[in-house]
């Protein structure tokens, strides 16, 4: 099943093409794309190659009609794995696989959401999940977050920066010159047949060449770009603070004990925008209702129960990027944040909390040898006392991104925050400020419980003792 998409700037795309992984001789890779054209009664073709491995797609298209598979794998780049799910409307999804910068067989398809995830097993049988990322476009699924980490993300803004020329297909020396070369044969002589063989064998090379000079033309900076805008838009991000705020009034809306049951840990996503919540059950108490003001979903055992609840987080979106040095000037830089980002983790290892704050390195599959732009990616982390959400809130901005939050509610209510940092090489860039962290900083205002009823996760004043939970809360 083949379909017309339009993606970008309203570029019409061909989705469904038939793709094979040809063989590293070239012998059997002519013989291998001869017998696809073949069988498949082609009209058109495409032929893309990564390193010494190539792939071949075909299907029926017009003139100028451009690969949806094809484009977004030159976006992607050679030796990066990833799987897109983009909603197509009703019922029907588009599932495009690309493994090292080639779309997979089997892996540009059109399905019903139904059969997505015996098409998604099937592909991960012949390679190992952990290789891939995951992208859902216009959509959202609990069951394919099981499967595996689904971000949220834009086909759009994966193939900014490709252009699309290098994705067209071209006409296949297929089904069309077999029948002529038979006639031929009917009335000439044999030695027709082999001129037939040898235009087949031109245009095969002619597409062969034509891929490889497209890929070895681009300069090593506009590679870069290319790597990091897929690379962005497939891991969305948000500011640390903005993601404590996010997610902490979230977690306030439930309170720490009700009904005989009591929360034992929150944990919260910001891939998925998701807090999760694991309860116990005090004895001689019976079920936990659902309450949809409180969890979107409840599983839940005898004596303990998992929910969740989704909040709403913006991520942070790049400015428009033109050139290269835009993506620098995006960011603060490494040689400016190096000592400016110190100071909130020093404070935070004499307040007695627990930190980490690794060196910035080359983002793998994203960073250009010999590119002079360049933006590199370092972890962060800071557990400990309720004194830790004001580390979080003097984190720069413009520099910090959190991933996740555990919020642990016992005799002392506890926080464990991680993310990542971004800084850039190369160019002008915004530096990053210096900030002191005062011992205390009043948290968001959570809602309050009515006489009688259990009282909602609040956060805990900020005394240089930590502060003690109790069946009322924080």
């Amino acid at each position: 099943m083949q379909r017309i998409l339009n993606v970008g700037a309203s570029t019409p795309v061909l989705i469904g093409l038939d793709w094979t992984a040809l063989s590293r001789e070239p012998r059997e890779q002519k013989r291998e794309m001869k017998t696809q054209l073949k069988f498949s009664g082609a009209s058109h073709a495409i032929l893309l190659s990564a390193g010494d491995s190539s792939a071949y797609g075909a299907g029926q298209a017009g003139r100028n009609t451009v690969s949806a598979a094809a484009w977004l794998a030159l976006a992607v780049g050679a030796g990066r794995s990833l799987i897109v799910i983009k909603h197509l409307g009703g019922e029907e999804v588009w599932l495009c696989a690309i493994y090292k910068g080639l779309p997979l067989p089997r892996g540009d398809r059109i399905l019903p959401r139904s059969r997505l995830l015996s098409a998604l097993e099937d592909l991960m049988m012949a390679h190992d999940r952990s290789d891939f990322e995951f992208l859902l476009d216009g959509m959202q699924d609990a069951m394919l977050q099981e499967f595996a980490a689904f971000r949220p993300g834009s086909i759009d803004v994966l193939l900014q920066g490709t252009p699309p020329e290098q994705a067209k297909l071209v006409k296949a020396a297929g089904r069309g010159r077999l029948i002529a070369g038979l006639a031929l044969l009917l009335l000439v002589v044999l030695g027709g047949v082999g001129y037939w063989q040898y235009r087949v064998y031109q245009e095969e090379e002619r597409l062969r060449q034509e891929a490889l000079k497209a890929q070895q033309q681009i300069p090593p900076d506009q590679q870069f770009m290319k790597n990091f805008l897929a690379y962005y838009a497939g891991r969305p991000r948000f500011p640390a603070v903005e993601f404590l705020d996010a997610a902490y009034k979230r977690a306030g809306k439930v309170a720490l004990e009700q009904s005989g049951w009591r929360i034992t840990s929150i944990d919260c996503q910001a891939a998925t925008q998701t807090c999760t919540y694991d309860l116990v059950r005090r004895p001689f108490f019976g079920p936990l209702a659902l309450r949809a003001d409180q969890f979107d979903t409840l599983e839940q055992g005898m004596d303990t129960a998992k929910a969740s609840a989704r909040f709403d987080l913006a991520p942070k979106t790049l400015p428009a990027i033109a050139r290269p040095m835009d993506i620098a000037a995006a960011f603060p830089s490494k040689a400016a944040s190096s000592v400016a980002m110190l100071p909130p983790f020093q404070t935070a290892k004499d307040i007695g909390l627990a930190m980490e704050l690794g060196a910035a390195a080359p983002i793998p599959n994203v960073s250009v040898p010999a590119s002079p732009v360049d933006v590199q990616e370092g972890k962060w982390s800071v557990s400990g006392s309720s004194l830790a959400m004001d580390i979080v809130r003097k984190l720069d901005p413009a520099l910090f991104y959190a991933d996740s939050v555990t919020i642990e509610p016992g005799e002392k209510l506890s926080f464990a925050f991680a993310g990542t940092y971004l800084v850039s090489i190369g160019g002008p860039a915004p530096t990053a400020t210096a900030t002191g962290v005062p011992v205390a900083t009043p948290a968001p205002p959570v809602p309050t419980a009515a006489p009688g009823a259990a009282t909602p996760v609040a956060p805990a004043a900020m005394p240089p003792a930590a502060p003690t939970a109790s069946p009322k809360g924080p």
